[in-house]
């Protein structure tokens, strides 16, 4: 089921639940990333993200210890793990 969000629910969501991402652009097509997960969800993703000049979809989950981070941009897929907190950087 797609439900369409504004910012202010989005943001309202994230507070609710103590998800947490941080967006911050870099040069070069390149954005820093911080994820968290509630502990109790095992999975969570964004679809059709319009940011930075291009539109991509995420996926986070938990990956044993870790997160793992799908990005997909135009049908290729990036995936990057880091542990939970942790700031990384992703090209688009």
């Amino acid at each position: 089921m797609k439900y369409s969000l504004s910012y202010q629910d989005i943001v309202e969501i994230m507070g609710e639940r103590g998800l947490k991402i941080r967006w911050n652009r870099g040069l070069f097509d390149t954005f820093t990333c911080t994820p968290n997960l509630p502990e109790e969800w095992p999975i969570m993703s964004l679809k059709a993200i319009k940011a930075f000049g291009k539109e991509f979809d995420t996926s986070i989950e938990r990956c044993h210890r870790n997160i793992k981070i799908n990005i997909t941009v135009e049908g290729n897929v990036s995936s990057y793990i880091c542990m939970a907190g942790e700031k990384i950087t992703i090209k688009l």
